[in-house]
């Protein structure tokens, strides 16, 4: 669980408002803080360290590049992703998060498509912004309007003094700058019916077991790793 904050406009928030609204957000991220503000975008990122725990500060960005970007929670299929970016792009960590940079300036707004995992996430460089939330909205966003800025934030509290209408960012949509909000996933439909119980559960032990693998990503230690009892 991390939180994060992003404010977009001809007039974005003074810096002591937006560390404000950040402060907000720090229960869901005790173990860093970052801020990057631009001419006309302000990003905040309250991070709790899951994976690459030294290396892994936000927001992130595109070395030599003005590409930033904050991410609350996990890519599960990162490491496939980068093996096939890495000969292009410069990373700068090893958490997971970092992907969605090369992702956009590769596929832009259509890099929703390429994810597995849940996440929250904002992009932005000098021209354009991209927002998104995963399929079934595990990871929480939500957003504002204010005459000319657009805010997001994982927490209704930290807009509620600064937009005039908050409204919950839709699972499986994205917001272009260029684009407004776009679905990019839909619950397929079924097709088909097993009647046999035995494939049925085969079925679900197979679901079950690589849903729980792709998850054990994590750099920190496994709750098994602790001492079950105090000495």
């Amino acid at each position: 669980m991390c939180g994060i904050l992003g404010v977009f406009g001809a007039s974005v928030t003074n810096s002591n408002d937006f560390q404000e609204m950040l402060s907000t957000l720090a229960h869901r991220g005790p173990d860093d803080i970052g801020v990057i503000a631009q001419d006309n975008f302000v990003l905040g990122h309250q991070r709790l360290s899951i994976v690459d725990v030294e290396g892994g500060h936000q927001p992130l960005s595109a070395a030599g590049q003005k590409l930033y970007g904050i991410c609350n929670g996990e890519i599960y299929n990162f490491r496939e992703l980068r093996a096939g970016l890495s000969e292009n792009y410069d990373f700068q960590s090893h958490v997971d998060s970092e992907i969605l940079l090369p992702l956009y300036q590769k596929l832009g707004s259509q890099l929703t498509s390429s994810l597995d995992g849940m996440f929250s996430f904002v992009i932005s460089d000098d021209q354009e912004f991209l927002a998104a939330r995963d399929r079934i909205g595990i990871k929480p966003l939500y957003y504002g309007t204010t005459g000319d800025n657009i805010f997001f934030s994982s927490e209704i509290k930290a807009l509620v003094e600064h937009s005039d209408e908050i409204k919950e960012f839709p699972s499986g949509h994205y917001y272009h700058s260029t684009q407004g909000i776009q679905p990019y996933y839909q619950l397929p439909e079924a097709q088909t019916f097993i009647t046999n119980l035995d494939t049925i559960l085969e079925k679900i032990r197979q679901t079950l077991s690589q849903s729980v693998q792709k998850r054990l990503m994590s750099d920190v230690p496994a709750l098994s790793d602790y001492p079950t009892h105090l000495t």
